[in-house]
């Protein structure tokens, strides 16, 4: 069924560009609220469980297990969420105690996806400050940045990854989430200098890499950003530089080549919402079934961006601009 709705919105999108054989064409880049998650979002798989041993990921799999039941928010499923929040509060608590992080942020995601987006957020925040002094990982403060994001709060973010920052040693990731923090906060100044002050201290980091084309293209650099993709250092992430290409194709005219890439999107990350969700940019007869596709596949607290690029997509025209990364309350 996959391949079939694959198929079917490939050629659509061929169609209605203009493109007979595009997609054999060189890919051009071998060689990076409270808003909780919408209806179709909801879905919550269970996770295999883990091995007996450790009863700390054993009980994380029976709350991930417990949360494909949770009715959907709302009066009548008020008590069930209540105690759903009990157990899930008493397993994280335990998990800050002993500084699990592992059990930590994997609390903080099924509360996300089952639309506890507060409660998980609250508990992050306790989280940081129980946990001050007693780890320099920094896991739990990337979740709970992502969760304010979320939330409409991007500067707050923004604010805890410079405070993440300040504990050494420092990673790649705190600063590329510093500069997605500044990003969705609107701020393209302080964004590019987080990458620039990363890159200081982590030169061949190639998600810093790919994070600072992303700050071009937001800021109407599309060009320049399609151009430096090609100098991308040696393990920069597939996935991260086809979305940057599909965007920045679109945003220049190119949509022949965004057709071709957004295939491979969903040819070699079926999971991600970005395929669907550029080939709805696109238009045509089955934007609303791209679009679709691209809402369900956008339930995961790492795909905040493409739900926020949903409306874009579903706007876009015959020209395109970068989607608006900023998002600074509830809509």
């Amino acid at each position: 069924m996959r391949k079939m709705w694959m198929v079917g919105v490939v050629m659509a999108a061929l169609l209605a560009t203009g493109c007979g054989g595009c997609g054999g064409d060189k890919d051009k880049v071998d060689g990076v609220d409270h808003v909780a998650p919408e209806a179709e979002s909801l879905a919550i798989e269970a996770i295999e469980p883990p091995t007996p041993s450790d009863p700390a990921l054993a009980a994380l799999a029976a709350l991930n297990a417990r949360a494909t039941e949770l009715p959907p928010l709302g009066d009548e499923a008020r008590r069930p969420r209540e105690s759903f929040r009990r157990e899930a509060l008493t397993l994280g608590n335990q998990a800050i105690e002993d500084v699990r992080l592992d059990v930590v942020t994997g609390v903080a995601d099924v509360l996300w996806r089952v639309g506890e987006v507060e409660t998980g957020a609250a508990f992050l925040q306790r989280s940081v400050g129980m946990m001050r002094g007693k780890t320099t990982e920094k896991a739990h403060m990337h979740a709970l940045a992502r969760l304010k994001v979320e939330l409409g709060v991007a500067l707050e973010a923004a604010s805890l990854m410079e405070r993440a920052i300040d504990i050494e040693p420092t990673s790649p990731r705190d600063f590329e989430l510093l500069s997605w923090a500044y990003l969705r906060a609107g701020r393209s100044g302080p964004a590019a200098a987080a990458t620039r002050r990363g890159m200081r201290g982590h030169p061949d980091a190639p998600s810093l890499y790919l994070q600072n084309l992303e700050v071009m293209l937001a800021g109407g650099k599309a060009s320049d950003a399609l151009g430096a993709l090609e100098m991308a250092p040696e393990g920069a992430d597939r996935l991260t530089r086809l979305r940057i290409t599909g965007e920045a194709q679109l945003v220049t005219g190119d949509r022949e080549g965004a057709v071709s890439t957004a295939a491979k999107l969903i040819g070699e990350h079926p999971e991600s919402p970005w395929g669907p969700l550029y080939l709805a940019a696109l238009g045509g007869e089955d934007r609303a079934e791209a679009l679709g596709r691209a809402r369900a596949l956008a339930g995961n607290l790492e795909h905040c961006d493409a739900r926020t690029a949903l409306a874009w997509a579903e706007a876009a025209g015959a020209e395109v601009s970068p989607w608006s990364r900023a998002r600074s309350g509830t809509p």
